[in-house]
């Protein structure tokens, strides 16, 4: 392999693991339309603290928004008719078209999450855990299939029963 080549594989598999990068990771699976819900409690997301927000696509490439207030001050996201592949996936496909920030770091055994909208990880013991159809993950949500129609729970919690 010549030289340049194996210094831009270097450099492009480094950038695809940086911290916050919001390519999909593949797991191997296809893109199926799927809904993302985001849970924050005890902590407060950067936007819409309180509310429980849901975007939902217009037909038209856009994304309508609505936010109430939780009836338990619970901050909740719902993004609605996402497409992914993974629960990082719709996770980072959820904070593009809801504008909200996602970090995350990619180790062996596969991608974590740091922080959601502003929430950190290790913020009194909670930490990001996540689910598709109740089910908590038992593998790294960048391995993650998911099927068409799933949702995608992403919950900050002291421990993964929640």
């Amino acid at each position: 392999m010549r030289p340049s080549l194996v210094l831009a594989t270097a450099l492009l598999l480094a950038a695809s693991s940086l911290p916050g990068c919001l390519q999909e990771p593949s797991g191997g699976g296809k893109a199926v339309t799927v809904t993302l819900r985001v849970e924050f409690a005890p902590e407060a997301p950067s936007a819409y603290a309180g509310n429980v927000t849901e975007w939902t696509p217009d037909g038209q490439g856009n994304w309508s928004l609505t936010s109430r207030n939780a009836t338990d001050s619970k901050s909740v996201y719902i993004v609605h008719n996402l497409t992914a592949s993974t629960a990082l996936g719709a996770l980072l496909a959820g904070a593009t078209a809801a504008g909200f920030e996602v970090r995350h770091h990619t180790e062996s055994m596969g991608s974590f999450v740091d922080s959601v909208a502003g929430v950190e990880n290790g913020r009194s013991g909670y930490y990001w855990s996540y689910y598709v159809n109740g089910e908590y993950g038992t593998v790294s949500s960048d391995r993650a299939d998911l099927s068409g129609g799933d949702t995608v729970r992403w919950v900050y919690l002291g421990s993964p029963v929640g």
